[in-house]
């Protein structure tokens, strides 16, 4: 009988029957991690709270040789409950982990990045507190991009932005390529000419602000205001460059984008 116990946070959770769940676990120790939560789908359940999405849990796992491991118990550190009571934070939320599943073995025993993770969330659960409400959106907004780019970075694909992708000077870089990585500059843009995929226009200050993401430590990564006229366009960029990093179509994408069509 193998037996771990570790910090981890709940990605999602799918009914296996009338009782039981298959959880998907993120821990910094071992990535990704699936186990059976016996009888967790009634309330009464002593650890139907720690295996909810989202929620940050001590947990402990067990598994016979060859089989899945079982949830045998757990202890809640946070549960992100204030970003539960917004549909649209949730959506948000729940985008991030979808990518955290689709990338945590890459990321094993990076607990500076798992730190991250849960501050993401935390202030996803608290957006709008200190704002007027209209400004709620383009706070999440500004996260999701955050998140988008550092963990492109934590994956090993940092953007190129200090020197143009094909002749490597510093000067005019007016458009960035987000399949190719990085920076074009006006000079070598006709390279795209009839290609479908073409780079996205940038000013100098969406550069600045990509820079300042990917390179601030992940304390102050955050902290950096920005207009609506700028995060805009580098939350495109931001989303498309870790869409073509990851290879991967979310349906929680998807989503969050009609939400944010029909809040207009």
């Amino acid at each position: 009988m193998k037996t771990i116990q570790t910090m981890a946070l709940v990605l999602k959770t799918c009914n296996m029957n009338d009782n039981d769940k298959l959880v998907t676990f993120f821990s910094p120790q071992y990535g990704r991690l699936t186990a059976v939560g016996k009888g967790v789908r009634s309330h009464k359940h002593k650890d139907f709270a720690a295996l909810q999405p989202f929620c940050f849990s001590n947990v402990t796992l067990t598994c016979k040789q060859g089989g899945l491991y079982t949830v045998s118990s757990t202890e809640v550190a946070d549960s992100f409950f204030a970003l539960r009571s917004d549909v649209l934070k949730v959506s948000f939320a729940a985008y991030y982990m979808d990518v955290i599943a689709d990338i945590a073995q890459e990321i094993v025993g990076d607990e500076e990045y798992f730190s991250f993770v849960l501050n993401t969330l935390y202030l996803t659960g608290k957006a709008g507190e200190n704002t007027p409400g209209a400004d709620i959106v383009s706070e999440l907004k500004k996260l999701k991009m955050v998140f988008e780019l550092r963990t492109a970075c934590v994956m090993g694909v940092m953007p190129e932005i200090e020197h143009c992708l094909f002749c490597g000077k510093d000067k005019n870089l007016t458009f960035f390529a987000c399949d190719d990585g990085g920076a074009v500059c006006s000079d070598c843009v006709g390279r795209y000419n009839g290609k479908e995929k073409l780079p996205v226009s940038v000013t100098p200050t969406d550069i600045k602000i990509i820079e300042y993401i990917i390179k601030s430590d992940s304390r102050s990564v955050f902290k950096f205001k920005i207009s609506d006229e700028f995060l805009n366009n580098v939350c495109k960029i931001a989303e498309k460059y870790l869409i073509s990093q990851t290879e991967t179509y979310y349906k929680s994408l998807e989503y969050l984008h009609k939400m944010l069509t029909d809040i207009g």
